[in-house]
């Protein structure tokens, strides 16, 4: 059974580098799989592959079920659905299904239009089908506005509807700017359009800089005391959530961490950040030191890779193969907290938060946290309420100054 389970997702894994698939795409299906072949343990060896995926995409649909208000879209559990139904398409022997939202509908008028673009763009890309997407997004918005008309369509009208995606993310507005600039050009080249619309990509994509609010220690607290640290995975999961609340280390330093990193005579922990390539020194707490050592001594399974901290709970038993957000969301659900409520990213602005309220200079603030510019560290002193209070005047020596102005 869990060769089969194997051969399937080897095949998964390789249809998906077959259409270039980004890294972070595949390590994501990874760990999706590793949740599987989890689930798979709980029956015998003779089981039948079919049989074990649909019982996970039923019990996943029931968790997502228990999770009620909570958005469901996108969430980890609908990709791990997702990635269950990809390997059942490979073991029916039919094509992988890569999209299984239903495409929205289009009027005729419309999807005759995209049809057209869509012809050239399918033999040009890979990934036209991203093209598609955007364009149905697009022409569906159209028809809101009761747009009917292709030749209706104005660069103001092309930068109206790309400001109200930058709303919600400046980063999906950028990549939806580039999929409609090749989409407008096919048109323009076919004369379906006027040329004068690709005047609207020409125009820069304002910054839209959200402070997100940090995490909130009471649920960590509850998290950490709630971890059953007498098992393996419980050992490690103590470990990689301690050092991102001690440290304020990054998910993705977090799971690449070394061993020799940890420098036990002086007391630091020194890494080479990821996303930046500095280096980066912190303090090694006592607390910190003893849980590391807890994991690698007595729940650190045995692995060819013998400088990693952190491995995966599954054989080969190699490097987290994706991030450590994944188990921290598993432990929200279970206490009953929301999925967003805690993250690793908000531990971080946590630990920013908490060495602005100490007082700490910003230059420590900045080196702690691994920040390359004051810009990015000074978005936590917006969260420092008790030194913003202190800052206010109160009404009252604004009334006495008042009153003593009039007396003069």
């Amino acid at each position: 059974m869990k060769d089969t389970l194997d051969a399937l997702f080897d095949e998964l894994d390789a249809q998906m580098r077959k259409r270039r698939a980004d890294k972070d795409a595949i390590y994501s299906v990874h760990g999706k799989y590793n949740h599987i072949r989890k689930f798979a343990n709980n029956y015998p060896q003779e089981a039948n592959a079919k049989t074990i995926l649909n019982a996970y995409i039923a019990s996943e649909t029931d968790v997502m079920k228990k999770q009620g208000t909570q958005k469901v879209r996108g969430t980890i559990n609908t990709k791990r659905i997702c990635t269950a139904k990809r390997l059942l398409d490979i073991y029916e022997g039919g094509p992988v299904c890569w999209r299984r939202n239903q495409p929205r509908k289009l009027s005729p008028y419309y999807d005759s239009v995209l049809q057209q673009a869509m012809k050239t763009l399918n033999y040009r890309y890979r990934s036209a089908f991203e093209y598609e997407t955007a364009g149905r997004v697009f022409f569906t918005w159209l028809q809101k506005i009761n747009v009917n008309d292709i030749k209706k369509i104005t660069p103001e009208l092309i930068w109206e509807y790309i400001n109200l995606k930058a709303e919600s993310s400046t980063k999906t507005a950028k990549n939806l700017m580039a999929r409609l600039k090749t989409l407008f050009s096919e048109l323009v080249e076919r004369e379906i359009v006027d040329p004068s619309c690709l005047r609207a990509f020409t125009l820069p994509i304002k910054n839209v800089s959200k402070l997100l609010p940090p995490a909130n220690p009471m649920v960590l607290r509850d998290i950490l005391k709630h971890i059953d640290r007498n098992t393996s995975i419980g050992k490690r999961d103590y470990a990689i959530i301690l050092i991102a609340i001690v440290t304020g280390l990054r998910s993705v330093d977090i799971r690449k961490l070394k061993y020799s990193a940890f420098d036990w005579d002086h007391g630091e922990i020194r890494l080479t950040q990821s996303k930046t390539g500095q280096l980066l020194r912190l303090p090694l707490t006592q607390d910190i030191a003893e849980a590391v050592k807890d994991y690698w001594d007595n729940g650190r399974p045995e692995s060819d890779d013998t400088e990693t901290v952190f491995l995966s709970s599954l054989r080969p038993y190699g490097p987290l193969v994706v991030f450590p957000q994944g188990l921290l969301g598993n432990k929200c659900v279970k206490l009953g907290y929301n999925l967003n409520e805690v993250t690793f990213h908000g531990i971080r602005r946590l630990r920013g938060v908490s060495l602005v309220s100490s007082g700490s200079p910003l230059p420590i603030v900045m080196t702690t946290l691994g920040h390359m510019t004051p810009t990015t560290t000074e978005k936590y002193l917006s969260f420092d309420r008790k030194s913003m209070r202190n800052c206010a005047l109160s009404l009252r020596l604004t009334y006495a100054h008042k009153r003593e102005s009039e007396c003069r």
